[in-house]
C-alpha cells in the first residue's frame, strides 16, 4: 500500500525554536512511520527577505538540519532536502506565478502579517510576496497530499489548493491532489514577550540550541499573568475579575500604591477590613479553626 506523501520544511533563517516543535515539528515526529515524509530545508524562500545576509541563510542550513536530528528526525525514515538544489522547483514558481495575480498574494493573511511585523510598508521584496507561489511548486512537485503546518500557516495552503484547482480546470483533468493542512490542538505558541506567536524574528523564541543561561533569562522575563501587571499610579482591579466586570468599573477600582503593587506581600489577617474576615469564631487560632471548633463543641 502506498503511503500518503507529506512536504513540510523550514526556512533556514535561524535555528529552530519551541514554536516550531509546537506548530509542526511534534506532528513529523509522529508521521515518520506512517507517511512518506520529505523536509526542505527552504534556503532559497530564506533569501526573500535576507538577500543581503547570504552567509546567514548559508550557515543555517546545517544548524536547522541538526535541530531536526535533535528533535528526533531520523533521515532513514525522512527526506531532507536542500531547496536550493532542486532547480525544477523555481522552475515551477515561475509556471504558477502566470495563475496569480498580486492583489491575491496581497490578501493572503499569513503574508499581511509577516509585511507588517517586519515593517515592510510597501518596500516588499517581490520574492517574499510570492512566498505563497514558491511553497505551493514545493508541494505539488512532490506530490504531497499532507503538510503538518503551525496555525498561522493554514492559508498559505489555502492558496496552494486555489493554484492546483486552477492548474487542474487547464489541464482539463486532474492532474494534481489538493493537499491538507494538519494543525495540532495546540496550533500557535506564544512568544516569552507575550505576543501571539513565538518567532525568530520578533526575537521572542526559545531556541532548542539555547544555552540554560539563555533559557533562564527568557523565562523569568516571561509574564505569567498579564491581568496582574500594576504600575505606580494605576488602577487596581478586584482580584478574580475581569478588568470590564461592574465592579471594576463602577468605583470600587483603587489606585494602586505600596503593598496593592505587582509582587506585593498580601494583607495579613489583623490587616484585613473586618468585612473580609472569615465569619467564624476568631477566638480559636490556626488554619482549621472552623473545624476545631465544631470538635470542640462535640465534646
Amino acid at each position: 500500500m502506498t503511503k500518503p506523501i507529506i512536504l513540510t520544511g523550514d526556512r533556514t533563517t535561524g535555528p529552530l525554536h519551541l514554536g516550531h516543535y509546537v506548530g509542526s515539528l511534534r506532528s513529523r515526529l509522529a508521521f515518520q512511520d506512517s507517511h512518506e515524509q520529505f523536509l526542505l530545508l527552504a534556503d532559497m524562500q530564506a533569501l526573500t527577505d535576507n538577500a543581503h545576509d547570504i552567509g546567514k541563510v548559508r550557515g543555517n542550513v546545517i544548524e536547522v538540519a541538526l535541530d531536526y536530528l535533535a528533535v528526533g528526525i531520523d533521515p532513514e525514515r525522512t527526506s531532507i532536502c536542500l531547496q536550493s538544489q532542486l532547480p525544477a522547483l523555481a522552475e515551477l514558481s515561475m509556471l504558477y506565478l502566470n495563475l496569480v495575480t498580486v492583489a491575491r498574494l496581497e490578501r493572503n493573511p499569513t503574508i499581511k502579517d509577516e509585511i507588517r511585523a517586519r515593517g515592510f510598508g510597501r518596500d516588499i521584496p517581490a520574492g517574499f510576496l510570492c512566498y505563497p507561489v514558491a511553497q505551493a511548486a514545493d508541494i505539488t512537485a512532490f506530490r504531497a497530499t499532507v503538510v503538518p503546518v503551525g496555525e498561522d500557516q493554514a492559508p498559505l495552503i489555502e492558496q496552494t489548493n486555489e493554484i492546483i484547482r486552477r492548474v487542474n480546470a487547464l489541464a482539463g483533468r486532474a492532474i494534481l491532489q489538493e493537499a491538507v493542512a494538519v494543525i495540532p490542538r495546540a496550533g500557535r505558541l506564544p512568544g516569552v514577550d507575550g505576543r501571539a506567536k513565538m518567532s525568530k524574528s520578533a526575537g521572542n523564541a526559545i531556541a532548542f540550541s539555547a544555552s540554560p543561561g539563555d533559557i533562564s533569562a527568557a523565562v523569568r522575563a516571561m509574564f505569567t499573568d498579564p491581568d496582574h501587571r500594576r504600575a505606580p499610579g494605576a488602577m487596581c482591579m478586584r482580584p478574580g475579575l475581569p478588568a470590564n466586570s461592574p465592579s471594576n468599573s463602577t468605583g470600587l477600582a483603587k489606585p494602586c500604591h505600596g503593598s496593592m503593587q505587582r509582587n506585593a506581600a498580601p494583607p495579613s489577617f489583623d490587616q484585613m477590613p473586618s468585612s473580609r474576615k472569615p465569619r467564624h469564631d476568631t477566638s480559636i487560632a490556626g488554619p482549621c479553626a472552623a473545624a476545631k471548633r465544631t470538635d470542640a463543641l462535640a465534646t
